[in-house]
Formats: structure tokens, C-alpha cells, sequence
């Protein structure tokens, strides 16, 4: 982790100001690092620390060998984050970044919904259905959205920012199937499955079929015409306010 901010005191540094969280997110994200070199430059080690944090999460079911470990590592993030600036906060670099957020007014309660929606990472049933499908979507996104409107200062784009970061995270689950299929996971919900026609056996044994290529054209698709409305409401923005929210779209190669 970058070192905490009695390291960086040593260093020279103001607290609040540690070095790394670009270095790092580099290594556990780059998808999201590259995002953070098109944000603007002032904002942009608290963005990587916003990423981080995903990280964070996103690699606990990895990291685990069952899943009542992952439960305790989220849990821990739950508890720690209720601790922030009190003298029972734990000593952990982006607890401090949270912690200085905080004070400055940013209300950290999408990080709560995020730690919620990752239980779902734990999990080896799939999603039940389609509207638990798209919830975990929002939820594993949406917040990210909103913490970094704050953090740009945009307030009043919050739910913009949250639109953005859910359009990104389509691409980003269609992407990863592969991932949790590997993991012996299946995220896929019937309605998918059945709409598509697809074979559950032969996804698990990573077997092309022509339901997996229909699935991915129509998300892809859908993802492209809900970029088309976004872009149309960055237009409306005012041009400083615009950049931040263009890294995400720009990266994701839909502008």
C-alpha cells in the first residue's frame, strides 16, 4: 500500500498527499489507471484511491479460499469505515485518503453500498434473475459514479457520473465472464441463458456457441446507444466540467 501519511510526513510530504495510489492501482486495475491519466491532474490521486478501494474489494474473492473468509475481509472494510477518524480507525493508507474525504464533507455511503454488492462476488449460485443481475451491476459501479462527482467537486453531476460508471461496468461484465467461469462461478442470470439459448455445460468447459456471440453483439450494442445519450449530456456541461467524466467514456473507446 502507499505509505500512510505519518510516512509521508517524513518524506516531506502534507498529510494527505502520500504518493502510490497511481503506482499501485497501475498493477491491480490498469484499466482504471489509464482512466485516471485523462481525469484532471489535481483530482487524480484521489481518483486512483477511489479505484484502489474497488480493487480492494473487487480482488477479495481471489484472494479467499471460502467463502466465510470473504465475508470477514468485507466486513472489516464495513467496520473500518464506521471507525474513520476516530482514534479506533485502523492504520491502512486509504483509510486515511477515506478518512481526509470525510472531512471534507463527502458522504461515504455509496462505498457501503458497494461493500454489499460485492457479497454477491462470494456467491456460486447464479444471479436468480435479471433484475439481481442488473443490481449488482449498479451497485458495483453506481457508486463509484457518485464518490467521484465529490471528488471532481461536481455535485450536482452526481447522478451522471453514476450513469457513466454503470455503462462502463456492462462492458466490464461482459468482459469478465471468462473470469468467473474459471472461478467454477456463474453470473449469468435464466433469463440470459434462456434468451440466448445458451448451454451452461459448455460455457463452463469455455466452449464457443452462437448464443455467447448474440449475447455479447446485443450488450454491446446497447452499451454503444446509452453512450450516444451520455455524450449528448456531457455536451450540456459546462467544458470544466467535462473532462473527468469523458476519461471513462474515452477509455472505454465510445467517443
Amino acid at each position: 500500500m502507499p505509505p500512510s501519511n505519518h510516512t509521508a510526513e517524513k518524506q516531506g510530504l502534507k498529510p494527505g498527499l502520500t504518493p502510490g495510489y497511481l503506482a499501485e492501482l497501475r498493477g491491480k486495475d490498469y484499466e482504471r489507471f489509464l482512466i485516471c491519466l485523462f481525469t484532471p491532474q489535481a483530482h487524480r490521486d484521489d481518483i486512483a484511491a477511489l479505484f484502489l478501494f474497488n480493487a480492494e474489494l473487487a480482488h477479495i474473492r481471489d484472494q479467499v479460499t471460502e467463502p466465510l473468509l470473504g465475508q470477514i475481509r468485507l466486513q472489516w472494510w464495513r467496520e473500518a469505515l464506521d471507525k474513520l477518524g476516530t482514534p479506533e480507525q485502523p492504520p491502512h493508507a486509504l483509510l486515511d485518503r477515506l478518512s481526509l474525504w470525510q472531512q471534507r464533507g463527502i458522504s461515504l455511503a455509496p462505498l457501503h453500498t458497494l461493500l454489499d454488492a460485492r457479497t454477491t462476488d462470494l456467491q456460486t449460485a447464479p444471479s436468480p434473475t435479471l433484475a439481481a443481475y442488473k443490481a449488482y451491476r449498479h451497485d458495483t459501479s453506481a457508486p463509484l459514479g457518485a464518490i467521484l462527482a465529490a471528488l471532481l467537486r461536481q455535485p450536482g453531476n452526481a447522478a451522471l457520473f453514476a450513469e457513466i460508471m454503470k455503462n462502463y461496468a456492462a462492458i466490464g461484465l461482459l468482459r469478465a465472464l471468462p473470469h468467473w467461469l474459471q472461478r467454477r462461478q456463474m453470473p449469468l442470470p435464466p433469463e440470459i441463458i434462456v434468451q440466448y439459448a445458451l448451454n451452461t455445460g459448455a460455457l463452463a468447459e469455455f466452449k464457443p456457441q452462437p448464443g455467447l456471440a448474440r449475447w455479447a453483439l446485443a450488450t454491446s450494442r446497447q452499451t454503444m446507444e446509452q453512450c450516444a445519450v451520455l455524450k449528448a449530456k456531457l455536451r450540456s456541461l459546462p467544458r470544466a466540467e467535462r473532462r473527468g467524466a469523458s476519461a471513462i467514456l474515452l477509455h472505454n473507446g465510445l467517443t
